[in-house]
């Protein structure tokens, strides 16, 4: 190849000198810098009749609200800051519920016959219980409900009371307090209610079998047992009845009899000290009478 030839199209410094002469006038290389020319490169000149350019302004991104995740964030942070506050000036704070607590030595048996008995034994105390305590425990308010109580532990000045340390004598000045347990269908099928007084009666098996009273009018205390799906009023199908008598002899005649007989509960209509005494024990005999009409429910001049 020639020296003279444009490789790839391209012309060589000899030939655009050689057009460039032909032509008859002068070029100047292409590699001239533009402040040969007389040009600034960085600063062009402008017309000083054009308009000026108008004030530049930046634009600034505005900031977005916060997404609703943070709000509900510092919401909770908020109450949980508030209630560790409120808990601690709850902290610092006197109680103010007021206790009965024992303000001398108390001993079994003693019984809270009126309210001087109680307010020479106990005392009101403000003090700050744990809320599985506080309901086993008797308030200032509750003074009134011991009365007709008798304490069966002791208690210790300073200690409080609760209410496993007292029970009801159903009103009986040093009688003692018993449950037995009885099925539904024999204790007016499971209606029986506290503060009625009811009959105990027993049948016993020896020999040809007789029934008999245990009980005569005592007052019912309390009535609990396993709830069933009996049909009877309360729906339990076994009865556990506390009763309170006065007699220690009849309290044993209870205890053989519920072990030993099948005993059945009646309600006792008369009134407290008015009820008579229970006849003999009852055993047929083919030679018996038969009973006269029954005069329950009857008035005074249809009595026969």
């Amino acid at each position: 190849m020639s020296t003279g030839s444009v490789p790839f199209g391209r012309a060589s410094i000899h030939d655009v000198g050689a057009r460039a002469f032909r032509k008859g006038g002068m070029v100047r290389s292409s590699s001239q810098s533009l402040t040969e020319l007389g040009a600034d490169p960085a600063r062009p000149e402008r017309d000083p009749a054009a308009p000026s350019d108008p004030p530049t302004r930046s634009i600034r991104r505005l900031r977005r609200l916060p997404a609703g995740r943070a709000v509900v964030g510092a919401l909770l942070l908020t109450a949980s800051i508030v209630g560790v506050y409120g808990a601690y000036l709850d902290a610092r704070s006197d109680p103010d519920t007021r206790y009965l607590v024992a303000s001398t030595e108390v001993l079994p048996g003693t019984r809270l016959s009126d309210a001087d008995a109680i307010s020479a034994r106990f005392e009101a105390v403000a003090l700050e219980l744990a809320p599985e305590l506080a309901e086993r425990t008797f308030l200032l308010e509750d003074a009134s409900s011991l009365i007709g109580r008798q304490v069966v532990a002791p208690l210790a000045p300073g200690e409080l009371l609760t209410r496993s340390v007292v029970v009801a004598d159903g009103g009986v000045p040093d009688a003692e307090t018993v449950s037995f347990p009885i099925a539904s269908s024999a204790a007016l099928d499971g209606a029986v209610r506290v503060g009625e007084r009811i009959d105990v009666l027993a049948t016993y098996r020896l020999g040809e079998g007789y029934t008999a009273y245990v009980l005569r009018g005592v007052p019912v205390l309390a009535v609990g047992g396993e709830v069933g799906s009996g049909l009877g009023g309360s729906g339990r199908t076994e009865l556990v009845l506390t009763v309170a008598v006065s007699d220690p002899r009849s309290v044993q005649a209870l205890v053989h009899a519920v072990q030993t007989a099948e005993v059945v509960v009646a309600r006792s209509t008369g009134e407290a000290g008015r009820i008579g005494p229970a006849p003999e024990a009852y055993q047929p005999s083919p030679m018996d009478p038969g009973p006269e009409p029954d005069r329950a429910g009857l008035r005074g001049d249809e009595v026969p």
